[in-house]
This record gives structure tokens, sequence and C-alpha cells, in this order.
């Protein structure tokens, strides 16, 4: 339960659990895949390369599922290229990189393809050309403009209580989202509250937004935090689809049967899951409910996810998370203060949820994330089994995963305290997703051994 490893000697950078965690999983993942394609007659490099694929494809997509589900928790304000905020030497320096491109095209793996001069370059081009040329406008604007360094946020009370009634209202020339406070234990109960969502980007001066709003927080228009997997924030499913994406295209490349490849890897998905969740114990994300017999403070109906029934036979399978720790270091400079232990996610639920402050340790929740670590361990082995005696045609192991993993994470799911059930029928939104793949993956599956029977059939005849 330690956010930062360690801090690497004489860099002063933080080494973060989650990150180091993630990439021992792909490590021992590609070491046990590597293993089971040499047993199966293929090169062990093969696996290699497609670990590649599966690395970029599979973050990117496991981030960008995380991003749209927990969306009002990050600042976009610097994608926001249409907002005409944008800098004449970052777009000067725009049109001149997209002008290389397009010049030194036949040189460049990827525009090869785009080597003839015909309308389907120049639309390609343009589209591409227009993307990286508002990108840099935006990013040098940002980056050289000193006093227009923060953006319109969700604006809602120091104590985080959000508004239950929302209604849309003429407010100096557009709709704003406002709503009464009605969370009693709030000192602002009763009065209005400004809901903005963090996607409206538009840039504002840091002093006068403070001024106008002395009691409301603030973020910065230069936040990367959409990009900081390393500090935790991937979404499993969406780690799935970016991987098979990924592997697609890399079986397409290499002329290797898609299902081959994905058999191999299988049990090498669950054994870095296995890992990752580790890495979600040490950051403190992915966390539990806390039984209701630990709970004596009201808290608000937006907060009322955080507890959950008490379970008998789970009430002991329970953990604590530890409050930040920060320490004072002299140096050259003066006294530093340096992280420690940064806050994690569950302790800073908690704690907005004014059920504890900011010193004490959290109040017990479900062990998902150790649960999750066994569930995933579970599964490789399971895999493994059914892959040695009762695998028939190439594709039964992934597709027999992909019908498993959903229903254990189903279950588990009930148990978590950070997924609010808005969707499918009260559920998460893992949930919803787990019905569909473990649906999907089942009727694939017996259509095609349907298939591949037949046609096996129908080659002794």
């Amino acid at each position: 339960m330690r956010r930062i490893l360690f801090w690497v000697p004489g860099l002063d950078l933080p080494i973060y659990a989650y990150g180091f965690m993630l990439m021992l999983g792909f490590i021992f993942g590609i070491l046990l895949a590597s293993k089971r394609a040499k047993k199966r007659g293929m090169n062990p490099e093969i696996i290699t390369d497609l670990a590649l694929y599966l690395v970029v494809f599979g973050v990117l997509g496991a981030r960008i599922f995380y991003v749209i589900e927990f969306n009002d928790t990050f600042s976009f304000a610097i994608f926001n290229i249409f907002d005409g905020r944008l800098s004449l030497i970052g777009l000067g320096i725009g049109v001149v990189v997209s002008s290389l491109l397009f010049k030194y095209r036949e040189k460049i793996n990827p525009f090869k393809r785009f080597h003839p001069f015909n309308a389907k370059t120049v639309i390609f081009f343009t589209a591409i050309g227009l993307l990286i040329t508002l990108s840099a406008g935006r990013f040098f604007y940002i980056l050289t403009d000193s006093s227009v360094l923060y953006h319109r946020v969700l604006i809602r009370p120091y104590e985080k209580f959000y508004p239950d009634t929302i209604k849309r209202i003429p407010r100096g020339g557009m709709l704003t989202e406002v709503g009464v406070i009605s969370d009693k234990n709030s000192p602002d109960y009763g009065t209005e509250a400004e809901y903005r969502r963090l996607y409206t980007a538009r840039m504002y001066d840091y002093d006068s937004l403070k001024e106008a709003n002395p009691h409301y927080e603030v973020y910065p228009a230069w936040d990367f935090s959409v990009f900081e997997v390393w500090k935790g924030g991937l979404v499993f499913y969406g780690g799935i689809i970016g991987g098979i994406i990924g592997g697609l295209l890399f079986a397409f490349r290499r002329r290797i049967p898609f299902f081959e490849l994905a058999d191999v890897v299988a049990p090498a998905i669950m054994l870095g899951l296995a890992f990752g969740r580790v890495g979600c114990t040490m950051n403190g994300c992915c966390w539990g409910k806390i039984p209701d017999k630990f709970v004596t403070k009201p808290v608000s109906k937006e907060n009322e996810v955080l507890i959950g029934r008490t379970i008998p036979i789970l009430s002991y399978l329970t953990i604590r998370f530890p409050p930040p720790k920060t320490e004072e270091f002299q140096t050259t400079e003066g006294i530093v203060r340096k992280e420690i232990i940064p806050e994690s996610p569950v302790h800073e639920a908690q704690r907005s949820a004014g059920l504890i402050s900011e010193n004490e340790w959290t109040l017990p929740v479900y062990a998902t994330e150790p649960l999750n670590i066994v569930k995933a361990l579970l599964l490789c082995l399971l895999v493994l089994i059914y892959g040695r005696k009762w695998k028939k045609y190439r594709g039964d192991e992934i597709l027999f995963l992909g019908v498993i993993y959903p229903i254990g994470r189903f279950l588990t799911e009930f148990l978590r305290g950070d997924n609010k059930p808005e969707y499918l029928f009260g559920l998460t939104v893992s949930q919803s997703v787990g019905i569909f793949v473990a649906f999907g993956c089942l009727t694939f599956w017996m259509l095609r051994r349907r298939w591949l029977k037949k046609r096996t059939i129908a080659a002794e005849k």
C-alpha cells in the first residue's frame, strides 16, 4: 500500500508501484507466452514482436476506456483546439511539420501507400495536416501564454458535495447547469451551486477565476493527467479491445492465424493481470465497499456507492489504507517537502465523503484487489489446464477465457466501491460490458466449433 515504491537517487524521480507492477506483468506474461509458443512449434521471437503491439494498443485501449468512464475527473483543455486560442508560432510549426510529412511520405513507412498523388492522398494529408497544425497551435499557446493557465472546471463546493437536482438556466449568454445543494451536512446546504463538467475547456485567467469563486477548486489547463497511466487508471475490457486490435494488425502483417496467437497468450493475459492487481493494491485504486457495520457517520446520496451490505462470510476479508505522508528535507535551496506516501484514491474518496480525516487510516473495505489477484491466477491455471486436456480447435482457449472471465468480474463488481451502478439494469459499466462479452464469446465459440466440425467431416469424406 505504497503508491511510490522509491525515489531514484540523484534524479529525484518517483517510481510508482502501479507502473512498476504493470511492467513486471508484461515481462512475466511475455516469458510465459514465449515458452508456450516454443512448445507449439512457433518461433518465440514472434511473441516478443507481438508484445510491442499488445503493450501499445492494450494500454491505449485500457486508458481510453477509463477516461471515457471517468471523464468528469479529467481536464481536456489541452485538446480543445476549436475555441480560437491558438499560437501563430505553433500553427507555423504545424504547417512545416505537415509539409515535411507530405514531401517525404514515400520514405515514411505508414505513409508509403499514399505515395501516388491522387484524391485519396490529398484528403488524407489534408486531415492529418489540420490535426497536427491545430494541435501545435494549441500546445504552443498554453506553453507560451503565462496569463492564461486555467480553464473553466467542474465548479463545486470545497467539501465536494454535488447538487442532487440539476437544472439548466441562461446565464452570461449560455446555458449553465445549476442545482441546489441538498446535503444537510454541507455548510452550503440550501444554496445554489454551478455544476460544470471538466470537458468544457474554455480558458480563464487564474486571478479572475479565483476572485469570482474563492471557495471553489480550479485545475490547470496544462494538465497531462490523461496520459499518466503509471499512476493507475486502466480498465481491463478496454485493454482487451485494444489488444485484439493490435493482435489482428500483427497477425495480418505477419500472415499468422490470429486465433493461434490468441491461444498462446491467453493464460499470459491473466498472469499479467495478476501483477496489475498487485499494483492496484499498492496504489489504492479499484477498492471495495465499506461494510456498513464499520460506518458510524451519515453520508450524502452521492457517496452511498462507497458503502455496501455486511456479508458475514466476507466481512473479515477487509483491508485498510494508510493516510498520506510527507517529509521535509534540507537542501541547498532550502527545506523541501516530499510526498513519501501520496494520498491513495480510496483515502481521498472516504475523506471527501466526510468519513475520515486527512490523517486517519481508511475505514475497512472489502479486499477486492487481493481477491482479484487470486481470481486472475486461478483463471490462468484454468486456461492452461483446459488447453492441455480439452482443447479441440484453434481459438478454444481465448474464447474459453472470454466466457469465464466476465463471470468472475461480474461477481466481484458487487463488492467494488469505486464504480457506480448506473448502467444496464442498475449494473456497473464493467458488469454491463461483461454480459455482452460473455454471451458474445459463447455464441461465437459454439457457432465456430459447429462450423469447424462440419468442415472436418467434409474434409475426411
